[in-house]
């Protein structure tokens, strides 16, 4: 995570602490955003719901199907293509 960090990607923070003599990895979540009154979720959606497939028809994914969704689809198409394949 620290090194896709340095090289630019869009991920979470990352620290590693000490809790009763072992190491644990924190992970900032990233899908709440702080609000006034708390925490909202920010929206999301997984690879098969835009491939239109659930758990068990996974194996037919591809990337290269999820590359041309993403193409015709989201407002920053090369900045996501980046994301997935970096």
């Amino acid at each position: 995570m620290r090194l896709a960090k340095i090289v630019e990607l869009d991920v979470a923070n990352v620290q590693l602490q000490q809790v009763s003599h072992k190491d644990v990895l924190l992970v900032e979540r990233f899908d709440r955003i702080a609000a006034a009154d708390g925490w909202e979720r920010k929206c999301m959606l997984s690879a098969l719901t835009l491939l239109g497939l659930d758990e068990l028809m996974a194996r037919y994914a591809s990337y290269e199907k999820l590359a041309e969704i993403i193409r015709h689809t989201f407002r920053s198409p090369k900045k996501a293509l980046r994301e997935m394949f970096s």
